[in-house]
This record gives C-alpha cells, structure tokens and sequence, in this order.
C-alpha cells in the first residue's frame, strides 16, 4: 500500500470459544483522513476497535502503524503509539477539573516531583486555540456537557499528541447545535493531519463528514467505498447483504388484527421533553402490538419515561381511555394501568437480593393485604405459582433468591409482576436484550399472549429489525433523534426498509408511509 497510510490491519481473526467475531479483516486509514466503519450489531466493529486498543489479542493478522509492524499487547502501548479512544463512555474522572483530566498520569513536574501546573496551562491553552475549542480549564468535568466532556477527550488526546483517534458513537447524547461543533473540531483535527475511525449509525452524518466508508458484516469486511461515490440505500444493503425494498410491500404471509374497528386505549399527541423527544404522536388500540424503533438516542426510552411518569413531558397530551392522563410519578402511572419493563432490569425492574415471591407480588400488594396489614399468604402463594406456571419460569422454589436466575428468567418475573397488577398499556423496553435464542420465541409467545388478553403492548427494541420481530408486532415506529420519521403496518414493510429509517434514510416517495396508519 502507498504510504500516505498511517494505519494498515491485515487479515485481522479473532474467534471466542469456537465462534467467528472477525475472519481476515482488512482495513486502512490514510493520514488526515475519517473513515467510517459500519455494520449492524456484531458484526464484528467493537472487536476490531478492542485489538487495536490492545485490550483483545488477534488471532491472526498483523497491524501497520506508520509502514512499521507493531505489536499492541495492552491499552497503555496504543497510547505510546499515538492513539487516542473516545468511547460512548467517556473515560474521564467527574471530580478532577478539566486540566487535571487533561494531564492525569502525565502531569508536568518541577524538582522533588512537585506538579507545574503553569506549564500544563500554558499548553492547555495552545491546545484550546489551536483546535478553536472554549472550555473553562478549572471547570469540575461533572459540571460539563456531554459534548463538553467529549472535548476534553479530544484536547486529552491532542496533548499525547496523537496521531490516531477512534470515536465510538460520538454524536448520540448531543443536540444539533453540539453536534455541528463536534463536526467543526473534526474539521480541525483533519486539517492537522489527524486521521479518525468514525463508527455511526447515523447514515447523514456518515455522508457529511467521512471521506472512506468500511461495511462490517458478521465479522468480514463486505467492501470499501468513498463515501461520495454511494448512497444511503446501497450502504443499508451492504449492511444487510440484500436489497431494500423501497418500493413494494413485503411479509404478506402472516395475517394481522384490524385494529381500526377495536377501541383506541391509549392516544399520544405532539408530546415533547427538550433535549428527548420532539412532537411525537400515535395512538394505541387494545390488545395491539406496537413496535418502536431507532438505534441509540432515538429516544425511545425517554418516551417510555414519560408513559410511566418518571420524567415530565414540556408540552403536548396523553389520553388513556379517553380521559387526559397527567402523571407524575411511576405510582400514579400504575394506578392508571400503566407499566414497565425497563431496559435494564437488574438495576430498575427487581430487587434482586429478594424472592421470586416478593418480586412478583411487590406491585400488587394490596391485593394480598388483610385489614391490619397483614399478607394473605396462602392467596398470594396461590396466583405466584399460577404465573410461575403460565410463563414456564424455571425455579426451583419461590423462595429462591432472583439474583440466582438467568436473564431470560428474569426477564419473565417482571412480566408476570405486571401481569398481576392487571395493566391496560404494557412497555416493554428492550425485553429480549441478552436473552438466550431459545428463550426469545418464548418471550415472543408469552407477548402474543399478554396481547391476546386485550392488554396494549409497547415493544421497545433498539435491535436490528427481523422477520421474527415484524411477525410479532402489529404496527411499527421507527424513531430517530426524538422524532418519529415512519410509520408502517407490520405486514407492508420488511427489516431492510426499517433499518433504512432507522439509520435516517429518508425516501422522499414514501411520504404515505411516513404518515398516520
């Protein structure tokens, strides 16, 4: 290869336990150049980044780094060499200053190993200048923004003088004007001939700012293209290895509920909460399923917390039976009919160092109460091992603790939670997250049931869409960055036109798909 490349992976493998996470991956990045790397989840991005931070060991394959062969066996050596990650996670310490961050571990010293924080100042500040960057040096990085704390990142890496940086999703918590700022120092960093590995899910911002673009796909490399020489469409279908089909309705071989005729349960109108969802709107009927979609920040779970009272919408209205549903707190939703199951259910949907038992009755407790508080144990002990029945829980008791059971089994215990409370408008958030396969047609099965029973279902799912998933749902929605961008019948779309949204593809044709259904 020509060497105006500063970085060059060769024939990159890496398998875990038997299984294939990547298999004899090219890729290359020339000096001054950004270079977006895409591909759905696991495909295979995340490993790569992880061998050349040096925090997994490739199997095969070599790295080139300035035309030499290098070997990085740790994260502190990628950092010798010049390279600099940024990650979703922002590896920043909350309570130092934004100068302390900056220079932490390599502090300048004057004699006896005293810190000279004059000099860390001074090239603190050349820095700022330098990359056309405003941040107050003394500020407690805790007191930052997102895309605050993203530039101290970057002057960070500036100051080791790297030569490389990653950036792993940079744009997801940032607002548009944030955003355009992090575009204009990316600007500046390639001006100074500092090449960057951009992963996005944003197709817009793949177009607007990188010069190459690298397709992943179930751990190989698909192809390689300048980024003006292709379009939205042909990246989804590299993506996905098939064709999008844009133009013609897909998935006619299942049959749907006519929900037009069933009475609408739940009604959302132009709701809004800054910085989270923007004039989102779409009803409900009983017993439907409803699919929402969007990748990371889409906002989805900002609407879920509104639903459930956790976080307070700034304008717009919600009705449930008709009737203004106003709010405040996760009790009052419930009390309403109202539930759910969060995203991260360990931390936010059981109390894991308690019993299946407790945790299946803890929000229905009133239903167990006898005058005087005490619990009707035998009525209790009754419905618990009916729901432990009815959704094939595997326990060995319910007096096991839940911290012992497996995700999928978990996962199972807040559904029968609600199940109990008796709700109207079931959200599920992200319900089959790290659940076994054979446990997700279950899962899947159990949902179809809840729905059947003529409970509402919200089915959050950042997941890239299947074939399963439109099976399950009745409706779709696909969100991205607060807004809702199409709206489909299940059985008149496929996962290769959702994932096209998903991503901000926008058809300009379909404006009858992107309406009220």
């Amino acid at each position: 290869m020509p060497n105006d490349y500063i970085l060059e992976m060769r024939n990159i493998s890496k398998a875990f336990s038997g299984v294939q996470a990547l298999e004899k991956v090219d890729f290359s990045l020339k000096r001054g150049e950004v270079h977006a790397l895409v591909g759905e989840n696991g495909a295979g991005k995340s490993t790569l980044i992880k061998i050349l931070s040096g925090i997994y060991k490739m199997d095969l394959g070599k790295i080139i780094l300035e035309g030499k062969e290098v070997n990085i066996s740790n994260p502190y050596i990628a950092q010798n060499f010049g390279l600099s990650f940024i990650h979703q996670e922002l590896n920043l310490i909350p309570s130092f200053t934004v100068l302390e961050n900056v220079f932490l571990g390599r502090e300048p010293t004057k004699k006896l190993g005293v810190i000279n924080w004059k000099i860390a100042r001074d090239k603190t500040r050349k820095i700022f200048e330098y990359l056309n960057i405003e941040l107050d040096m003394d500020a407690y990085v805790r007191d930052l923004s997102v895309s605050a704390r993203q530039n101290v990142m970057i002057v960070k890496a500036f100051s080791i003088k790297s030569v490389l940086m990653v950036m792993d999703e940079p744009t997801q918590a940032l607002s548009q004007t944030e955003r355009m700022n992090l575009f204009k120092t990316i600007a500046s960093l390639k001006q100074r001939v500092i090449s960057i590995i951009y992963i996005s899910h944003y197709l817009e911002e793949i177009f607007e700012i990188a010069d190459r673009v690298t397709v992943l796909r179930d751990g190989k490399r698909v192809e390689t293209r300048l980024a003006r020489e292709t379009t939205p469409k042909e990246l989804v279908n590299l993506i996905l290895g098939k064709r999008v089909a844009l133009d013609k309705k897909v998935n006619k071989i299942f049959s749907k509920k006519e929900f037009s005729k069933l009475k609408k349960i739940l009604v959302v109108q132009d709701v809004s909460r800054k910085g989270a969802v923007e004039k989102v709107s779409y009803d409900l009927h009983e017993g439907e399923i409803l699919g929402i979609v969007g990748g990371v920040g889409a906002g989805k779970t900002e609407l879920a917390r509104i639903l459930f009272g956790v976080d307070k919408k700034d304008t717009g209205n919600i009705y449930l039976d008709g009737i203004n549903l106003n709010v405040r707190t996760p009790y009052q939703a419930i009390k309403r009919g109202i539930c759910l199951l969060p995203e991260n259910r360990r931390e936010e949907g059981l109390l894991l160092n308690m019993t299946v038992r407790d945790n299946i009755t803890l929000s229905s407790l009133n239903e167990w109460c006898k005058i005087g508080g005490y619990i009707d144990r035998p009525k209790e002990r009754k419905r618990v091992q009916e729901s432990i029945k009815k959704l094939s829980i595997k326990v060995k008791s319910f007096h096991e603790y839940v911290r012992y059971l497996s995700g999928g089994n978990q996962q199972k215990i807040v559904l029968a939670k609600w199940l109990l409370v008796q709700a109207k408008v079931l959200i599920l958030d992200e319900p089959l997250k790290g659940i076994d396969v054979g446990v997700k047609e279950n899962i899947r099965q159990i949902i179809r049931d809840i729905a059947d029973k003529g409970i509402a279902i919200i089915h959050i799912s950042s997941e890239s869409p299947t074939s399963d998933l439109l099976k399950l749902w009745d409706r779709v929605i696909v969100m991205y960055k607060g807004r809702i961008t199409a709206k489909f019948k299940s059985n008149e779309t496929s996962p290769q036109e959702l994932l096209y949204f998903i991503m901000g593809g926008n058809n300009t044709n379909k404006s009858d798909k992107r309406g009220e259904i």
